[in-house]
């Protein structure tokens, strides 16, 4: 049987090179670095280094056994990590709720972080509408939401939130429309025109669905596939690049003396939830990032 110490010992050998550097590398005297690795051997049947000099090459049987005493290394390292942080009272999960509008690149900067500070945090990203969202944050189903902001309606008094920023939407047709042939349109223009918009943004700000001919979708997907010679849909410019380079989008010039829409995004938490350095840390990563990718 290996012990802790044995695979820890080897993995410094090896990653260093000498016994005398892993033993700087784990505080610990040469020889009971050494020792270790060769108790590992002597449990193994086989040498795991060739002695040169003051140098320790590994074998050809230690190359293959490292990577997997690494990840061993690394589990038991989150494991410690994962039980300090029930010590001191921090989640060690936590689900985070966004609107689909929400910026990609926005939550990947978000995740990376938590990755790098909190390896032991298992966090969950799952798309929810915003009254999904803000009940689910009631419940005590989620930690943080990221929701539209409803006009002149404040959210239930449980939870505290925090304004993120505004996305700017414009008109978009797809390349078979005769409206790709104008040179500038206004909304108004637009309002014989069936629309595609989404439930959310149409619970949240009725006055986006302009058209008299509203067509309600759940995602931007079924929008965009079901756009043809008419019709058309107002989206964030972020999420319509991507379909603008599959063109299968081209956007509208509004007139500049419409004034274009915008969807507003807040950040909700239930009340105390900053108390946790985790979650602080969460909130104020989600703010700066805002401001990067949000007007």
């Amino acid at each position: 049987m290996h012990t802790l110490d044995q695979l820890i010992a080897f993995a410094a050998v090896y990653e260093k090179g000498s016994y005398s550097a892993a033993a700087r590398k784990l505080s610990r005297d040469r020889a009971t670095v050494r020792e270790h690795v060769l108790s590992f051997e002597d449990n193994l049947g086989y040498a795991l280094f060739e002695i040169e000099g003051r140098k320790a090459i590994p074998t050809h049987r230690a190359r293959q056994l490292y990577p997997k005493v690494r990840i061993l290394i690394q589990q038991n390292e989150q494991l410690i990590l994962f039980g300090q942080a029930f010590f001191n009272d921090e989640p060690v999960s936590l689900t985070i709720l966004h609107d689909t509008s929400v910026p990609r690149d926005m939550l990947h900067a978000v995740e990376q972080q938590a990755l790098q500070h909190f390896p032991q945090l298992q966090l969950s990203w799952l798309n929810r509408n915003r009254h999904d969202t803000l009940r689910a944050l009631i419940d005590g189903e989620a930690g943080l939401g990221i929701a539209l902001k409803m006009t002149q309606v404040q959210p239930e008094k449980e939870l505290d939130f925090t304004h993120l920023g505004t996305m700017p939407i414009v008109p978009y047709v797809s390349p078979k429309s005769p409206y790709t042939q104008f040179s500038q349109v206004r909304f108004s223009e637009l309002i014989t025109e069936p629309q595609y918009i989404l439930e959310d943004q149409l619970s949240t700000r009725p006055e986006l669905g302009v058209s008299s001919q509203l067509r309600v979708v759940s995602h931007f997907d079924t929008a965009v596939s079901l756009l043809g010679a008419t019709g058309w849909t107002a989206l964030p410019k972020h999420i319509a690049q991507p379909y603008i380079a599959q063109d299968k989008l081209v956007e509208l010039s509004v007139d500049a003396a419409t004034q274009p829409h915008t969807l507003e995004l807040n950040l909700f938490y239930r009340q105390g939830m900053s108390q946790s350095s985790t979650c602080t840390a969460l909130i104020n990563w989600i703010k700066q990032e805002a401001q990067r990718h949000l007007s």
